[in-house]
C-alpha cells in the first residue's frame, strides 16, 4: 500500500520536473559538446546562468506563491521595471545615498503588493484585472520619472555590483541573495503553516474556509510578499546591469 502511494506521489508531484531536469541535462550536454572550443563547458559557463537570471529566480518565487492560491500577479514586471528606474533617479538625479534608494525600492514593491493583494483579498476583484492595471500603472510611473535610460555611477552601489566571490568560478552577491530567497521559499512552503495554507486555498477556497482558515489574510499576506519579493528582483536586475 505504502509503495503504491509513494509511486503515484512521484508520478503526479515530480514527473513534470524529472522531465524539466533531464532535458536540461541533456540540452546542457549538447552544448558542452558543440560549443566545447568555446567554453562551454566551463564551470563560469554554468553559473552564468544564474548570474543572468538571478532577479528572474526571486520574481519566480513571489508568483509561484501567488499562483498557489489560485491567483495570478501579471504586474512583476512593471513593479521591477519602476524599481530599477527609482533606483537610479534617486542615486544620479536626487543624490540619495545608496542604502536609502534600495529601501524605497523595496518599499514600491510592498506598496504594490499591499494595494493589489487588498483589492483581491477584501474586494474581491478578479487578480487579472487588478494586477493587469497595476501593470499600466507602473509603466507610466516609470514613463513619468524618465524615457531616458539612467546609468548608476553611485560607488558603493557599483561596489556590491562588482563584487565576487570565488569557488573557484566567480558568482555575484545577486546570485546568492537568489539561492537564499528560493532556499526560504522553498522551506516556508513545504514546512510552514502559511505555505499549507496557501496550498489549502488553491485546492479549494470553500474547503479551506470550513476548516477555519482566515482566506482573505492569507491572499493579502501572500501578494505583499510577492510585491516585496518583486521589488528585491528589480534591486537585483539593477546590480546585475
Amino acid at each position: 500500500m505504502k509503495a503504491n502511494v509513494q509511486k503515484k506521489k512521484i508520478t503526479g508531484n515530480g514527473f513534470l520536473l524529472l522531465i524539466t531536469i533531464a532535458l536540461f541535462v541533456v540540452m546542457y550536454v549538447a552544448g558542452m559538446i558543440v560549443f566545447a572550443d568555446k567554453g562551454f563547458a566551463k564551470p563560469q559557463m554554468f553559473l552564468n546562468l544564474f548570474v543572468s537570471n538571478a532577479g528572474l529566480l526571486v520574481i519566480a518565487c513571489g508568483l509561484t506563491i501567488v499562483m498557489i492560491t489560485g491567483g495570478i500577479d501579471i504586474s512583476v514586471g512593471s513593479v521591477t521595471a519602476l524599481v530599477c528606474m527609482v533606483l537610479a533617479d534617486l542615486m544620479e538625479n536626487k543624490g540619495v545615498n545608496a542604502h536609502a534608494a534600495v529601501l524605497v525600492a523595496l518599499l514600491i514593491g510592498v506598496a504594490f503588493g499591499i494595494v493589489q493583494g487588498f483589492l483581491v483579498a477584501y474586494l474581491d476583484i478578479q487578480p487579472f484585472i487588478v494586477t493587469l492595471a497595476g501593470m499600466f500603472f507602473g509603466r507610466g510611473l516609470t514613463a513619468i520619472i524618465s524615457t531616458d535610460m539612467i546609468s548608476i555611477k553611485n560607488e558603493l552601489f557599483l561596489k556590491w555590483a562588482n563584487y565576487r566571490f570565488y569557488i573557484p568560478a566567480y558568482i555575484p552577491p545577486t546570485v546568492v541573495i537568489a539561492l537564499i530567497v528560493v532556499i526560504l521559499i522553498a522551506v516556508l512552503l513545504k514546512y510552514r503553516k502559511f505555505g499549507r495554507k496557501l496550498y489549502a486555498i488553491g485546492g479549494s477556497r470553500q474547503s479551506a474556509l470550513m476548516m477555519g482558515l482566515n482566506v482573505k489574510k492569507t491572499i493579502f499576506n501572500a501578494y505583499v510578499l510577492d510585491g516585496f519579493l518583486a521589488g528585491l528582483g528589480g534591486f537585483l536586475f539593477c546590480l546585475n546591469s
